[in-house]
């Protein structure tokens, strides 16, 4: 494992996704309307991506079940590394407590 706080730059991220160390990740899922722009897309460790992509599929139930209309997916960021440190997902109605919250910690 790469010491994550270390990578600091996109260059340095993009050297170790080469190497699969890293891939990309949507914050927004596709399935709920996130496309791949870079202000939606972080380079996460392999465990990390199946961790969201577990994350994705519980969101989906709750969207559809009509208890979340709302989404939000923050990186959550230490020191200057450009791997996120964590992803907090927070699922809600307009109006009401979170229906689900996750926190997805990276390194």
């Amino acid at each position: 494992m790469a010491a994550w706080d270390q990578v600091r730059s996109r260059e340095a991220a993009e050297a170790l996704r080469r190497q699969g160390a890293l891939e990309p990740v949507l914050l927004v899922p596709a399935e709920l309307g996130g496309e791949a722009v870079a202000a939606n897309v972080v380079l996460v460790p392999p465990e990390t991506r199946r961790a969201k992509e577990a994350t994705t599929a519980e969101l989906l139930d709750v969207f559809r079940g009509g208890r979340a209309d709302q989404l939000s997916v923050t990186p959550d960021y230490r020191g200057d590394s450009f791997v996120p440190a964590a992803l907090t997902v927070t699922a809600w109605r307009e109006g009401s407590a979170p229906a689900y919250e996750r926190r997805i910690d990276v390194w």
